[in-house]
């Protein structure tokens, strides 16, 4: 009878698998759904957890590097597609968005072929009911996959590839090993015969890419033995034929698993950063017990977004759970066995129904079981085991009606109302504003610290550093022990020049989190403004110590070396950072300026374009620029880049400094002392600019304005030499030989070795 069945089987797949045009046009609705659905995502901001595993992880940054962490890397195979995707775009979200959605399309593909064929087996002894069902529920079934707004975090949110491409893998997996079993049934061949191992082989390959894309995968086994069970096995087949195609594939998540424990090391797979972004509950200290037993009531709404996807969130403050008897978890328990006894009794009425019931907790179980993985509650997590969602409704339609004008209206209406959700849904996730805004509306009592972070991390780039520190101040109102909401505070507050104030929030960051690699690397950069070198140098290398792979912290330091003139070290230490992260922009320009310091003025010239080519709008490279055009002799040059740096910082004195010195050393005399003048209405105190004026005024004969700025220079800088010997000069060509020999006497008190000083003076003493 098995025979029989099978080989009618067969005779459908002829039958209905030769129409091809049908099940062409029914991908590209699938597709063409799936890109109207999730056609306002491609400029979806980055968020959370996208800076630390794709943005801030070094390996990505580079092609060859992320190839080689295959292996080794448990998810190695999603971070390679990382990898392609910043080599093609850089950080632009547009490619990562797409290669997202192509994922997900494919995904329903799968989901429709898995249906097609199940029902194929299912139903291949009613011939009568066959066609219609054959053609329409799988194309339902894959839409409302493709469709279902729970899907939204796994494709819009752009780290959640690995849920997403895992589970593409895993579906992969399940349909090869479908047709690898149905071709032996049917022809009852051997194991390696080519009708067979070539489907058994793909099967297995993508098990393997599932696996070491995503841990959810370890359930593949599990499901083949039950997918097996349910459609594929019939009565004269005993068990242990059935595990002998399965047993490799248990025996590949042993080896996956000793390949994670083999590969793993301690320390940072992070670049590092200055403000904390990623998604970490600051609740976050629970027990494998309390993961557990919280995880009951999880799963009894993520059931609930199955049915009814309302009031999704970014992050919920769910309610843990310590024990059976505490919010109500026995019932929930109580709940999950009572499907489960229902999935058992309704098996012989409709496998499809049991299957997705067990496919839903099987999926499920990595993520929501005893493995404690942090936050227990996650929107991602639904994809792979939506599935059986899917799978329950088909058989719904196969056990109540037939394909007919009620199904259609039913699935019409399910299909509509989620592709009008998970449109809106996806609106979203335009922004960090947006997101935690919706967060912050479905949180209870808005109490959501992680929320109010973001909101500030949003405020920070946009460079409203009030409204930043409004949101940590009351991420802190929430959460007094919250160290990523104080140490961004920290460097909110030095961004306004708050320094003293900045300081002690990356103190209090430290106190509470003290392996805490960006507070210190922070308060490094706080030291390093007040002065104290010492204290900063401390800073940066205990950052460095806590995470070895911390660019920031490299160039910090060796920013610092060479502020200090030890430029070989300098050099060293931001030759480390960009070693490590190459596409840091702070780092080639300081490389830059040590090579400026050097004389190395070509090299120095290439690593500002290289900055410029990752950070357009820095000014202070456009400035650092201007000056190498200024040593070149290249004033024009350099005039264009100061405009540049000006345009972008306005009320810079600096870079009118420099703008005016490349006016004067192209004899552009009245826009050099217009351009001093603009540099000491921002800021008196520079004892540069009133030198240069003096000079100016000295060469032009004003010996009375030359006077008066030098001696506001030497207010300034008394111990300058240059400018006690010009101001001698000045008194000497006014006859005022006293106070001339003075002035040569105190530029040789500062420079004994000042020859000209000292033949000036001895020409006045004769």
């Amino acid at each position: 009878m098995g025979k029989n069945i099978y080989s009618k089987a067969k005779r459908k797949v002829k039958s209905h698998g030769e129409n091809f045009k049908g099940i062409f046009l029914r991908l590209l609705f699938i597709a063409l759904l799936g890109l109207v659905v999730y056609s306002n995502t491609f400029d979806a901001s980055w968020h959370l957890d996208d800076y630390s595993s794709i943005l801030g992880n070094h390996k990505i940054k580079n092609l060859s590097k992320s190839f080689q962490d295959i292996i080794p890397n448990p998810r190695g195979i999603c971070d390679f597609t990382f990898a392609v995707n910043y080599y093609f775009s850089g950080p632009n979200v547009f490619g990562f968005h797409l290669i997202n959605l192509i994922i997900h399309i494919i995904s329903a593909f799968m989901v429709y072929f898995i249906i097609r064929l199940t029902l194929i087996i299912h139903k291949g002894e009613d011939s009568d009911s066959l066609a219609g069902q054959l053609e329409n529920l799988p194309l339902a079934g894959a839409l409302i996959f493709a469709a279902h707004p729970i899907q939204t975090q796994a494709v819009t949110y752009i780290v959640q590839r690995y849920a997403s491409l895992a589970t593409m893998f895993y579906l992969m997996s399940l349909i090869f090993f479908i047709k690898a079993r149905l071709n032996l049934l049917r022809n009852n061949c051997k194991f390696l015969s080519i009708q067979h191992f070539p489907y058994y082989f793909c099967s297995f390959v993508c098990a393997i890419l599932a696996m070491r894309t995503k841990e959810i995968a370890a359930t593949i086994p599990f499901i083949l033995l039950l997918y097996d069970f349910f459609f594929l096995k019939k009565s004269q087949k005993k068990l242990k034929d059935t595990l002998f195609y399965i047993i490799p594939f248990f025996i590949l998540v042993l080896v996956i698993v000793a390949l994670r424990v083999y590969f793993v090391s301690p320390g940072f797979t992070e670049l590092g950063d200055s403000i904390d972004r990623g998604l970490k509950d600051p609740s976050a200290s629970i027990t494998r017990v309390e993961y557990a037993t919280t995880s009951i009531n999880v799963i009894i709404t993520y059931i609930r977004l199955l049915f009814l996807p309302m009031n999704q969130n970014i992050f919920q403050i769910y309610p843990i759970s310590t024990s059976l008897f505490s919010n109500y978890t026995y019932l929930s328990l109580f709940i999950h066995l009572a499907i489960i006894v229902f999935a058992v009794v309704i098996f012989k009425t409709s496998r499809l129904i049991s299957f997705g019931i067990f496919w839903f907790y099987i999926t499920l179980s990595v993520e929501s079981s005893i493995f404690l993985i942090g936050n227990v509650i996650f929107e991602h997590r639904l994809y792979l085991p939506s599935l059986g969602f899917v799978f329950s409704i088909v058989g719904m339609a196969l056990l109540k009606v037939k394909w007919g004008k009620i199904s259609y209206i039913f699935f019409l209406i399910i299909i509509t109302m989620f592709f009008i959700e998970t449109f809106n849904r996806n609106l979203v996730w335009k922004d960090d504003f947006t997101l935690w805004n919706d967060c912050l509306s479905k949180s209870k009592n808005n109490h959501s610290p992680i929320a109010y972070l973001s909101l500030g991390n949003f405020y920070l780039d946009k460079k409203s550093y009030d409204a930043s520190i409004a949101k940590y101040r009351r991420a802190l109102e929430i959460d007094p022990y919250y160290a990523p909401a104080h140490n961004n505070l920290g460097y909110a507050y030095g961004l306004k020049g708050l320094l003293n104030m900045a300081a002690k929030e990356y103190i209090k960051a430290l106190d509470i989190r003290p392996g805490y690699p960006a507070a210190h690397n922070n308060l490094g950069i706080v030291y390093q403004n007040q002065g104290k070198l010492t204290e900063a140098v401390r800073e940066f290398k205990i950052a460095l110590k806590l995470n070895p792979i911390y660019a920031k912290a490299y160039n910090n330091l060796g920013n610092l070396y060479c502020t200090q003139e030890r430029l070989e070290e300098a050099i060293k230490h931001i030759q480390l950072a960009l070693a490590i992260d190459p596409d840091l922009p702070e780092a080639h320009n300081n490389l830059g300026n040590a090579y400026y310091s050097q004389g190395m003025f070509k090299y120095a010239y290439m690593e500002y374009m290289r900055t410029l080519k990752l950070k357009p709008y820095l000014a202070e490279t456009h400035n650092n620029l201007g000056n190498v055009y200024c040593s070149l002799g290249r004033f024009k040059d350099a005039i264009r880049e100061y405009r540049i740096a000006l345009k972008l910082k306005p009320d810079f004195a600096e870079f009118y400094y420099n703008l005016g010195n490349a006016y004067n050393y192209s004899d552009q005399l009245e826009e050099a002392i217009k351009s001093y003048k603009t540099a000491l209405s921002l800021n008196f105190n520079l004892a540069e600019v009133h030198f240069k004026l003096g000079n100016i005024y000295f060469n032009h004969g004003n010996l009375e304005v030359a006077i008066k700025e030098y001696q506001t220079t030497l207010r300034i800088k008394q111990n300058w030499a240059e400018a006690h010997f010009n101001l001698g000069i000045v008194y000497k060509e006014q006859g005022l030989f006293g106070d001339a020999k003075e002035e040569f006497k105190n530029a040789l008190k500062i420079n004994p070795n000042y020859v000209q000083a000292r033949q000036a003076l001895e020409s006045i003493s004769k």
